[in-house]
């Protein structure tokens, strides 16, 4: 299993401490390559790297800890012109669905296989995916939007929207609570 993260304090305790230690004890062994910076020339000259050594060292699994995306999108577009094509694993902090629609390469084929654990499901699924079902305050949200001719377009708009809906839901209530 190989682990794509940054080489901070944060995202190092959480690979030497937490992920890495939890993969072992499960039975599989792992390679971890370290990013040197969050900027993306530099994070995308050490991805090339990375994925020249997981292609080495066979690594047959990928999983990424970083957040927005990023890593993922670097990662897999880079794995795509090198012809390397792993089993991903992917959490709602990778924004797969952002990417898939608007910046893979190839996502049929560089996602074959892959698994993902998910807690956003706007950001998730697609938003016309049936297994996406708004909450009541997101239905409420999009009615509103909707009856203002702003209806949200896509997954990456309708995420957008949520969020501000639930920002200025949240104020409204601390505004009334007082």
């Amino acid at each position: 299993v190989g682990v794509i993260t940054f080489d901070d304090r944060e995202f190092r305790h959480a690979t030497d401490d937490i992920l890495a230690p939890s993969i072992k004890q499960a039975g599989h062994p792992v390679e971890v390559q370290y990013l040197r910076s969050q900027d993306s020339q530099t994070a995308a000259q050490d991805i090339s790297s990375a994925i020249l050594h997981f292609r080495q060292d066979q690594v047959t699994h990928v999983v990424f800890l970083g957040s927005g995306g990023a890593l993922p999108l670097l990662f897999l577009n880079a794995a795509q012109d090198q012809n390397y094509f792993p089993r991903y694993s992917f959490t709602s902090q990778d924004v797969i669905e952002a990417l898939v629609q608007n910046y893979l390469t190839n996502p049929g084929q560089q996602l074959r296989g892959a698994v993902g654990v998910g807690w956003l499901p706007i950001i998730d699924l697609n938003a016309g995916d049936p297994q996406f079902k708004p909450n009541a305050a997101d239905q409420r949200c999009l009615q509103i939007l909707s009856a203002g001719g702003q209806a949200p377009s896509g997954s990456n708009a309708t995420a957008g929207a949520f969020f501000y809906c639930d920002m200025f839901w949240f104020m409204r209530a601390a505004i009334n609570a007082v």
